[in-house]
């Protein structure tokens, strides 16, 4: 049994996309376009569903067939080169479940990451004490229901969170990440 393919980039699954809609807007079915690459009809569906890596030659052959602009398909084949690059992550796709590799994936193709916790003091703003005893099973403190109105009694900058996290004991008092230190 051959070695599992690690999952596609995004730039891949977006490019294999657009084959699928240039190709149906150009009215031509899977058959036919397979024909003109002398592959299988799978071939081109596992282009298109992002299954294999775009090879140049093919998708060159295919904007030509679909009669895409030069300087799209120049465009196009830049992005495919780019797009076939690996990800920092698909050299640990024997350890990453395979249904987790397209989430990676897309967090590493992301320019900016937003994350909602209202009920605990952000990931990077959490001190040490703060997050082991967050984890404790069976902590005290219990989440606000009410928005904070920006900062914790302290002066801690504690915007998007309730006031139950910045105002809840966990651990210690001296576990918030405001009054750390003091």
């Amino acid at each position: 049994m051959s070695e599992r393919r690690p999952a596609p980039t995004v730039g891949q699954v977006v490019l294999g996309r657009r084959l699928q809609e240039l190709r149906e807007a150009a009215g031509i079915k899977r058959e036919e376009a397979a024909q003109v690459l002398r592959v299988a009809p799978a071939t081109v569906r596992r282009m298109e569903m992002a299954e294999v890596a775009l090879k140049v030659p093919y998708v060159q052959v295919l904007l030509s067939t679909y009669g895409v602009a030069e300087e799209e398909a120049d465009a196009f084949i830049a992005l495919t080169e780019e797009a076939n690059q690996p990800g920092w992550w698909q050299r640990f796709h024997d350890v990453l479940p395979e249904w987790f590799s397209l989430y990676v994936s897309l967090e590493g193709a992301a320019g900016l990451i937003r994350s909602y916790e209202p009920h605990f003091v952000p990931g990077l703003l959490q001190t040490e004490e703060y997050a082991r005893a967050s984890w404790r099973p069976g902590r005290s403190g219990r989440p606000g229901r009410r928005r904070s109105s920006g900062t914790c009694p302290c002066g801690w900058p504690g915007r998007g969170c309730w006031n139950g996290t910045v105002r809840r004991t966990c651990g210690s008092s001296w576990t918030r990440p405001c009054c750390a230190g003091r």
